[in-house]
């Protein structure tokens, strides 16, 4: 009876421990399972934000306490901008800083307008004299202004009062 007992017991230990390492392997099989959902779910993201953030071209130019970046970007659609970074040290009084950053953004049917604009401003500053352009410009604005209003005469107006 002894060795009945044994066998038994034996059979039921080997049982819990089959048991035992099934519900290990089944626990490690679903988080492996989660794992790669995971992980495919963090390339999904990061290819897309990639696909919207990541910089095809860079240039800097430091001056002072600010640099300035010109990062070209593109749009999941494939258009192309720019975004121009100001970023600055700011002291605190207990020796601490903070960075600031401001940014502008230029998209590609405003580049002419912008590299225009920019160009007078820097003639301007440079020569101390209006660009040509811009006289121009206001030149054209009086006289649109004139062919706006016309010529109203006090005679011309008939006065139906008797």
């Amino acid at each position: 009876m002894k060795s009945r007992n044994k066998n038994v017991y034996f059979y039921k230990k080997s049982h819990l421990l089959f048991f035992l390492l099934f519900f290990i392997y089944f626990c490690l099989s679903v988080i492996n399972y989660i794992y790669k959902i995971l992980i495919q779910m963090e390339e999904q993201v990061t290819d897309g934000a990639n696909k919207f953030r990541d910089n095809i071209f860079t240039s800097s130019v430091k001056a002072g306490k600010r640099t300035y970046y010109f990062d070209v970007k593109e749009t999941k659609s494939g258009e192309r901008y720019i975004t121009v970074t100001e970023r600055k040290r700011r002291y605190n009084d207990d020796g601490s800083f903070k960075v600031e950053k401001h940014k502008i953004f230029l998209y590609k049917e405003d580049f002419d307008k912008f590299a225009d604009a920019l160009d007078d401003v820097i003639e301007f500053i440079e020569t101390g004299k209006m660009p040509e352009k811009i006289e121009e410009k206001e030149e054209d604005k009086v006289e649109k202004l004139k062919d706006e209003f016309t010529n109203v005469k006090f005679e011309d107006l008939d006065s139906d009062i008797d």
